[in-house]
C-alpha cells in the first residue's frame, strides 16, 4: 500500500487487494494461512493488515444477519427537508435505533435513510410516531423492500472481472 498524496488517498497494490479479498471470504483466517495462500511472508501479512487498518482503508468487524434477529423488513426512506433544518433532521434520523444508514444526497430528495423493522406494524408506528415528530421534514416517501436480489457488501464479488481474487 502506497500513500499517493496528502489527501489521504491510498493506492492498493495486488497484495493488498488479495489480502482484503481473502479476509472478505473469512475475516478469521489466521495470518499464517493467509501468508501460505498468498505466497508471502507472515510478517508481510501482519504489516499490510496493520497499515490498512491504521490508515482507515480497512475495518474488520461483524456483519449481522438481521433477518435471523427478527428485523427482516428493510425500508428505504426518502426525505424532502427544509434547508434550515437539514443538519438537525440528519442528526435526529441518525440517532433513531431503527435507522441503520442515513445520508444527504443529490437528486430529487435531500436525505435518504435505510431502516430495519420486524413487522409492518412497527413500520407504521415509526412513520406515525417517530418521523412525524421530526421538525423540518416536508415530505417523505417510503419504499418497502419486497424481494432482495442482491445484498452483498463486498466489492470483491467472484466474477470474471475480479482477476486479483484468489481461487
Amino acid at each position: 500500500m502506497n500513500k499517493k498524496d496528502s489527501t489521504d488517498h491510498y493506492d492498493l497494490d495486488e497484495i493488498d487487494l488479495k489480502i482484503i479479498a481473502a479476509l472478505d471470504e473469512d475475516v478469521r483466517t489466521p495470518y499464517r494461512a493467509l501468508a501460505k495462500k498468498l505466497k508471502v511472508d507472515q510478517v508481510t501479512i501482519r504489516r499490510r493488515i496493520d497499515k490498512l487498518i491504521e490508515s482507515g482503508v480497512l475495518r474488520l468487524g461483524a456483519l449481522l444477519d438481521y433477518s435471523k434477529l427478527g428485523s427482516s423488513i428493510n425500508v428505504l426512506f426518502a426525505f424532502d427537508v427544509s434547508p434550515q433544518n437539514s443538519e438537525a433532521v440528519l442528526q435526529q434520523l441518525s440517532e433513531l435505533p431503527q435507522i441503520s444508514w442515513v445520508s444527504s444526497v443529490t437528486g430529487r430528495f435531500d436525505l435518504i435513510a435505510l431502516g430495519r423493522f420486524c413487522s409492518h406494524e412497527e413500520i407504521a408506528g415509526f412513520l406515525y410516531n417517530e418521523l412525524k415528530s421530526i421538525k423540518g421534514i416536508i415530505h417523505s416517501e417510503t419504499f418497502v423492500f419486497l424481494r432482495r436480489q442482491k445484498s452483498f457488501y463486498s466489492p470483491f464479488e467472484k466474477s470474471p472481472k475480479s482477476s486479483f481474487l484468489i481461487t
